[in-house]
């Protein structure tokens, strides 16, 4: 089954312009600060569990929150490589953009 298309045919640079800026503010660059914040959550998340896993008393417990601290770093690692993918997208967007204001002129 064929997927609905989400906007109306572009008939027009102006109007591709319109559409590649909500792309580059409601999209890429909400998705970036979305992922900023994420990041910083496991960062927060990641000290939590080493000062915790260090403060345990048990080995069980001071494993099982070093493995969730590890988890929260290799989240981090993850997070940092979809944020540097979206940043290359953005600046694809800003070159598209130029290029769709150069028509205008």
């Amino acid at each position: 089954m064929p997927k609905e298309r989400l906007i109306a045919e572009v008939k027009d640079a102006e109007a591709a312009k319109k559409v590649e800026e909500a792309v580059k503010t409601g999209y890429l660059e909400a998705t970036i600060d979305t992922l900023t914040n994420w990041r910083g959550v496991e960062e927060d998340l990641a000290h939590s569990y080493e000062e915790l896993a260090a403060k345990s008393a048990g080995a069980a417990a001071r494993a099982a929150y070093k493995e969730l601290g590890d988890g929260s770093r290799r989240n981090i690692e993850q997070l940092v490589a979809l944020q540097s993918s979206l940043e290359r997208l953005d600046r694809a967007r800003v070159q598209r953009l130029r290029l769709l204001e150069s028509l205008g002129e």
